[in-house]
């Protein structure tokens, strides 16, 4: 049964979860039963659009994102932005499923981007 009620909490919150503002306070919210580390990828198949962690820092304005997708803390996502001589950084993209673990850094300068396929996973 406590399982159960945990099951909801989490789906409840996940609908409203998201990157700014009322995002960020749902997700926290929705992470409360989920335990820690890799016990919290459940939440990633329980909102429509994945799941990232408040405690990530996300400073890519163009980061598209698979479904089903987890971003976990201490993610690092950057886009540089643009310079005197060169542009900006491109766009992340992210497959469905992809699960980027602690410590990982992605960056994008002077047009480049990256893009992750399906069904990877990214530790440092």
């Amino acid at each position: 049964m406590r399982r159960k009620i945990a099951l909801l909490w989490m789906r409840f919150w996940m609908r409203w979860a998201g990157l700014r503002g009322w995002g960020r306070l749902a997700t926290r919210l929705a992470q409360i039963p989920a335990g820690v580390y890799k016990e919290r990828r459940l939440l990633a198949y329980l909102g429509p659009c994945g799941y990232v962690s408040p405690q990530a820092d996300i400073a890519c304005p163009e980061l598209a994102m698979g479904r089903n997708s987890f971003i976990d803390d201490d993610v690092t996502i950057y886009r540089h932005p643009k310079t005197q001589t060169g542009g900006a950084g491109g766009a992340v993209r992210l497959g469905e499923r992809v699960h980027l673990y602690r410590g990982t850094i992605i960056e994008t300068g002077d047009g480049g981007q990256v893009v992750i396929g399906d069904d990877s996973h990214i530790q440092p």
